[in-house]
């Protein structure tokens, strides 16, 4: 019996990790592998288990364990030292300490210890998320082999998903109204965490700064928040309170069906992310026929492929906005 082990600190919902993982075990249970998901926790209980004094004690040479690394975790590391079977490092990219330092050292710790530990891992090969992930490690010291491996998502059950009409249509009416009286031309969409590598206020500033005259514009911010950050999440208010040409709404976390209706809805995706591993809210977007503005990140670029509107600079942003409510894009 071929068995494999999927290992991570948190097994949570709306993570795009933990959709890696669960997608990847499904993968793996198609080729007719045994499958445990080892987590030190998480919200989707009964899906995972906790590792045991002894998490090992029926492992074999012949078995596999994916190591799903992003930050620090000294109880993982152990146990991917001390696994007797292949070895595989799960590279989601760690998110350079510098961009947690003013709001959380705490969280900077745990970036700057997991970049320092993983060249550590002694894996058989890497599976990374992006080849931009895989740059990383590669210049982070990792000297063994290295395979670019695109995550595990769930765009597809997204596009299938069956919306409900009468909301539906109730946004729509929403929409026509704002713009019959004159108060939209532009819905612009972010989907992601409120964390500081993805540089909302310098978007929200961004953006404002770039809207042609007369182009009017509102910002949907989907995405979850963390307590820890509450500094961080001053400084998104305080950008979106600043804006002179740009609304911007806060909307929190949304279900599958909630987020569909926002991609289907948007005339955009925006992303000015300084820190991506991959960004899966791209292909999201792509996969609905939902138009991408990215600037700054190089794994967003990579992402991309050629598609979407890659802006250096605040002119070619604006003609990006412009050539959208012109209906020309």
């Amino acid at each position: 019996m071929k068995r494999a082990y999927l290992l991570l600190p948190r097994l949570d919902p709306f993570d795009a990790i933990a959709n890696d993982v669960l997608g990847m075990a499904d993968a793996l249970q198609r080729k007719k592998y045994t499958i445990e998901i080892l987590a030190a926790g998480g919200k989707l209980r009964g899906q995972f288990s906790r590792p045991s004094a002894n998490p090992w004690k029926h492992a074999k040479a012949s078995d596999i364990l994916i190591y799903h690394y992003g930050i620090a975790w000294e109880a993982g590391d152990q146990l991917f030292h001390s696994f007797p079977g292949k070895k595989i490092l799960r590279f989601h990219n760690v998110t350079p300490a510098e961009f947690y330092e003013p709001y959380h050292s705490g969280i900077a710790n745990a970036c700057r210890e997991g970049m320092r530990r993983v060249v550590d891992l002694s894996a058989d090969r890497a599976w990374c998320v992006s080849p931009f992930n895989g740059e990383t490690l590669r210049s982070a010291g990792w000297s063994g082999e290295i395979r670019a491996l695109p995550p595990y998502h769930r765009i597809e059950e997204t596009a299938e998903l069956e919306l409900k009409i009468s909301t539906l249509k109730k946004e729509l009416k929403r929409t026509l109204a704002s713009k019959n009286k004159g108060n939209l031309d532009l819905r612009l969409l972010f989907v992601g965490r409120l964390v500081p590598n993805k540089s909302l206020p310098e978007t929200i500033r961004t953006i404002d700064a770039s809207l042609p005259p007369n182009l009017r514009c509102n910002l949907r911010i989907v995405g979850s928040t963390d307590s820890a950050l509450s500094e961080h999440l001053k400084e998104i208010r305080e950008a979106i309170r600043s804006c002179k040409n740009l609304t911007v709404e806060l909307c929190g976390r949304m279900d599958q069906q909630e987020l569909k209706r926002e991609f289907l809805m948007a005339n955009a995706l925006v992303t000015f992310s300084r820190h991506e591993g991959f960004c899966v809210p791209v292909v999201e977007a792509m996969a609905l026929g939902l138009p991408v503005i990215a600037m700054n990140s190089p794994a967003v670029q990579s992402t991309l492929g050629g598609c979407g509107y890659w802006a250096s600079n605040t002119e070619e942003l604006a003609r990006s906005f412009q050539a959208l409510a012109s209906g020309d894009a």
